[in-house]
């Protein structure tokens, strides 16, 4: 997750200022994710095998399948972050800049940080989730002034990957959606 965090923040960093050869370098950094994601999974592979198959370690089986949850998730926060740079590339070249989004972005990046920093201590992610919560507040297409489609898009791309960061935090897909989708209604 720390990865996928820093590839946020290289997104912030290209949204806030207008640059778009720092949007191109979140293709870089999302390839570190997607080398890091095929160790973890091979990794994750590997202990799974090792506890079914020693009955001392069967005890660890809960711990697994929680890693196995958190990889999936992460497999989707990945594809959402990859699908939101290159939409942001497409519609910075085209219009500028869209400070409406930037700022999300950098909520995200940060409770992507704090998620990654719960994870490495086998914490519960409390903290991610009250700014992923503030962010999904603030996330709703509905409120753009803007009669642009492109904004809109890209803002419902922020909703999907708070949505996929608020099931890495815990929440069920249904409460995360809820979450996300408060102030659409």
């Amino acid at each position: 997750y720390t990865e996928l965090a820093k590839a946020l923040d290289i997104l912030h960093e290209g949204l806030r200022t207008a640059n778009v050869e720092r949007l191109r370098d979140v293709a870089g950094q999302m390839r570190s994710v997607r080398q890091l994601t095929a160790d973890w999974s091979a990794t994750l592979n590997t202990a799974r095998d090792v506890v079914s198959l020693n009955p001392t370690l069967w005890a660890h089986r809960p711990r697994i399948d929680e890693l196995d949850r958190l990889f999936r998730l992460a497999g989707r926060a990945q594809a959402t972050t990859e699908m939101l740079a290159r939409q942001s590339l497409g519609m910075m070249e085209e219009v500028g800049r869209l400070p409406a989004i930037d700022d999300l972005v950098g909520d995200c990046a940060a409770a992507t940080h704090a998620l990654a920093s719960s994870i490495g201590v086998l914490s519960k992610p409390l903290r991610a989730r009250q700014l992923l919560s503030a962010v999904a507040f603030r996330s709703s297409p509905a409120d753009l002034e803007t009669s642009d489609w492109r904004p809109t898009a890209l803002m419902s791309l922020v909703r999907a990957l708070v949505v996929d960061l608020l099931q890495c935090t815990g929440l069920s897909r249904a409460d995360a959606r809820a979450s996300a989708s408060v102030r659409l209604r």
